[in-house]
C-alpha cells in the first residue's frame, strides 16, 4: 500500500501518445495504490505470477478529441492533435496474471489483465480497456536463426468527445472503441556481426484504434531489415 505524486511531463507523456497537444503543461495527478502480489516457480522452467491491485487517482489523464457535430472547414481538412483532460477520480480494482515457459529452444509467455477502473464523474464510464491479453511464443529454430510470434488482444474502451473548450456549457459526449486482435510474426537470421530480419506485421489485416479517430487502417504490412554490429 502507498501513497504517491505522479509527474506527467510533456516529454514522457509525447512517448506514449505522439499526437498530443504541443500546448500541453506538465501536471501532477495523486494516486493511491494497494497490491496484492503472488510469484511461483513451479519447476526450473515454468513460472506464473499475479497481481491483484486497488487504485484511486486524481487528476488522472485522458486524451480526448473535438467532436464533429460543428462545421470547421480547419478541422476537417487537417486531423487535430488530442487534448488532455482531467479527470477528478478514477478508481477500482485490476487484476494481472502471466505465465511463463523457458526451455533451451523455444520461450513462451501468456500475460492477461482484467479491468475495473472506472471514472465516477463520468458515470462509471471506463477509458482503459477492460480486457488486455498478449502471448509472445520465440522459437530458436537454429544457432543463427529464431521465430517469434506475437499476439495481442485489446479490449473495448469509452473515450470522450468534447465540442467547444471555451464554451462554459461544453457538450460532452461519449462513443465507443471497440476490440481488436493484432497478430505479428518475425524472423531473424544473424551471420557473425550481420542480422537480417523479416517482419510480418498485423497479419489478420485489423483496423487498430490508437485513440477516437486515430486509426491505423494500413492492414497487412511486411517490413525486411539489415543490422550491423560494429
Amino acid at each position: 500500500m502507498h501513497k504517491e505524486l505522479v509527474y506527467h511531463s510533456f516529454n514522457q507523456l509525447f512517448n506514449n501518445m505522439p499526437y498530443v497537444d504541443p500546448y500541453y503543461r506538465n501536471c501532477i495527478s495523486k494516486r493511491f495504490q494497494i497490491n496484492i502480489l503472488y510469484a511461483r516457480k513451479i519447476n526450473k522452467d515454468m513460472s506464473v505470477s499475479s497481481n491483484l491491485h486497488y487504485l484511486r487517482e486524481r487528476g488522472s489523464l485522458i486524451p480526448f478529441v473535438f467532436s464533429q457535430d460543428f462545421d470547421n472547414a480547419l478541422l476537417n481538412t487537417y486531423m487535430n492533435p488530442l487534448g488532455i483532460y482531467r479527470d477528478r477520480l478514477q478508481r477500482g480494482m485490476e487484476f494481472t496474471s502471466s505465465f511463463s515457459i523457458d526451455k533451451l529452444r523455444y520461450n513462451i509467455l501468456f500475460d492477461g489483465t482484467w479491468s475495473w477502473i472506472t471514472s465516477r464523474q463520468h458515470d462509471g464510464k471506463q477509458f482503459v480497456p477492460r480486457f488486455r491479453l498478449t502471448s509472445i511464443i520465440t522459437l530458436k529454430l537454429t544457432n543463427q536463426l529464431n521465430m517469434i510470434s506475437n499476439w495481442a488482444f485489446v479490449g473495448r474502451r469509452d473515450v470522450l468527445q468534447i465540442s467547444q473548450l471555451d464554451d462554459p456549457n461544453k457538450v460532452v459526449n461519449y462513443t465507443n472503441i471497440g476490440s481488436y486482435l493484432k497478430a505479428d510474426f518475425s524472423l531473424n537470421y544473424s551471420i557473425n556481426a550481420m542480422i537480417f530480419s523479416l517482419e510480418l506485421k498485423n497479419i489478420l489485416g485489423q483496423k487498430i484504434d490508437f485513440f477516437d479517430g486515430y486509426y491505423d487502417d494500413n492492414r497487412f504490412k511486411i517490413n525486411m531489415g539489415f543490422i550491423y554490429k560494429f
